[in-house]
């Protein structure tokens, strides 16, 4: 284990059925459900999801703060939108390796959110899912949907993270939901 993370096998373009390719994550000790959720035509799905014990207003808080993404994307150096959180606001995200400006889509408070963005011939949509758990705390959900012709190579770039970032989302809302 490098690094406090550890992981199953990829997705992979053979076949077998992506709903049998489940990847068990775990990452400091926290469990995160990563899943591809189809391969057809090339084009692929993932979800990843984490149970956090905070409610959703207060995750909604977080996500629909732009400018905070970095808390717990790392992969951001920094992040802003052009004006409120709605649909057709523009998103720029500054990375190491570049810029990329995605639009908000479905944007319905304190429950999700979608961004998309086109690129290289392909169009790359991440949906956010805050759901209220019966029991209390909410469960995050990301899910990627990627069409074009590399997009199982663009699905391992785009959703690589997503176990680490849900694992910081949740550090940081419980963190935050403590009294």
């Amino acid at each position: 284990m490098a690094g406090g993370f550890r992981k199953g096998k990829r997705p992979t373009e053979s076949g077998t059925s992506p709903r049998q390719q489940q990847v068990a994550v775990e990452f400091f000790g926290t469990s995160v459900a990563q899943q591809p959720v189809s391969n057809r035509r090339g084009d692929v799905a993932y979800e990843a999801r984490i149970d956090i014990q905070a409610a959703p207003e207060l995750l909604w808080r977080l996500q629909s703060n732009v400018g905070d993404w970095p808390r717990w994307d790392a992969s951001l150096a920094r992040a802003e939108a052009d004006g409120p959180f709605a649909d057709g606001a523009r998103v720029t995200m500054h990375m190491a390796d570049g810029i990329i400006v995605s639009t908000l889509r479905d944007v319905r408070e304190n429950a999700c959110f979608s961004d998309e963005v086109a690129v290289d011939g392909h169009l790359i949509r991440v949906h956010h899912r805050l759901s209220a758990l019966p029991a209390g705390g909410t469960q995050v959900l990301y899910r990627a949907e990627i069409t074009g012709p590399r997009a199982a190579q663009w699905g391992e770039r785009v959703t690589g993270d997503f176990p680490q970032v849900l694992a910081a989302l949740k550090t940081l809302a419980e963190g935050l939901a403590r009294p």
